[in-house]
């Protein structure tokens, strides 16, 4: 499997060089892991700062995550309950990950830890899996600082869903669901306003029925699922990140891979519409193979 898994991301290297994988200058978060890590998160309760969480993308025989927590402000950590690989095998037992990454977290005001992360998955019996590749973009919280997490039922469990073919050499959006969801970014309303408590998660999404562009999706308090994407830029872009302000006003900023262009946008109405692009940034080459500026590992500070 190993073969089939560095092929298939050769492939979608070249075809969509862009998106899912670990970018060659991560940093490894355990030193002693004999497997490859990148795309690492971290998070800390706003409510209470020592309790912390990380994950991280392992690739050796296939992508996995591994996540850890801290209740003592870092100074010991233990492994999840959460198995990722295992979770995984649950809901696609046929299948098996052909790429993924992109593992997120944000707390909530309750202390609710909302995490994301994104998997390419193919069935390797299949003859024709290039065909029929599944790209599915998880969520799930825990309510004990990521000791365990839990998954709502059914589609509820992810946040975006597509299939896409790659059996001519081009990548094809294949059905009208949400279609590739890449590069996710997370936040929480903290305020005491109008979407207090409300969950954003921004992302790429390449779809038939949305287009292509930045897209906004909200979980409102003791939601079950994300609601309908908005649309809020339309257009080729990656590495947005999202962040919510004292005021509850939502920021985001993104790279336009076309224009080589860093454009902020907000949001005052809890992510239902967007104002118009601010330009923070003209570049000359933003997204090469190598020197790239990945701005959501530098996300907004907003007060």
């Amino acid at each position: 499997m190993k073969i089939f898994t560095q092929s298939l991301i050769i492939l979608f290297t070249f075809i969509f060089k862009t998106l899912l994988f670990a970018q060659g200058y991560d940093q490894a978060v355990n030193s002693s892991a004999s497997d490859q890590e990148g795309e690492a998160h971290i998070a800390i309760n706003p409510l209470d700062s020592n309790k912390l969480v990380v994950g991280f993308m392992q690739t050796g025989s296939a992508v996995g995550f591994k996540i850890f927590h801290s209740s003592n402000g870092g100074d010991s950590w233990q492994e999840s309950q959460l198995n990722i690989s295992a979770a995984l095998q649950d809901f696609f037992p046929s299948y098996t990950p052909a790429g993924g990454g992109d593992i997120v977290f944000a707390y909530d005001k309750e202390g609710t830890l909302y995490c994301s992360w994104i998997y390419l998955l193919a069935n390797p019996s299949d003859p024709n899996y290039l065909s029929n590749l599944l790209w599915r973009s998880f969520w799930a919280k825990s309510t004990d600082n990521g000791q365990t997490f839990t998954f709502e039922d059914g589609d509820n469990k992810f946040f975006g869903k597509g299939v896409l073919d790659l059996s001519s050499g081009q990548l094809q959006i294949v059905d009208t669901e949400t279609g590739v969801c890449d590069r996710q970014w997370m936040a929480v309303d903290m305020t005491d306003g109008s979407y207090s408590n409300r969950t954003y998660i921004s992302f790429l999404q390449g779809s038939i029925s949305y287009g292509f562009g930045l897209v906004v999706k909200t979980l409102n308090d003791q939601s079950t699922a994300f609601e309908n994407p908005v649309l809020a830029y339309e257009g080729a872009i990656q590495h947005a990140n999202i962040r919510v302000d004292k005021n509850g006003i939502l920021h985001c900023s993104f790279i336009n891979t076309e224009q080589n262009t860093v454009l902020y946008i907000n949001s005052s109405d809890g992510g239902q519409t967007f104002s118009d692009p601010y330009l923070i940034y003209q570049g000359i080459s933003l997204m090469p193979n190598s020197n790239n500026i990945i701005i959501n590992a530098f996300p907004l500070k907003v007060i």
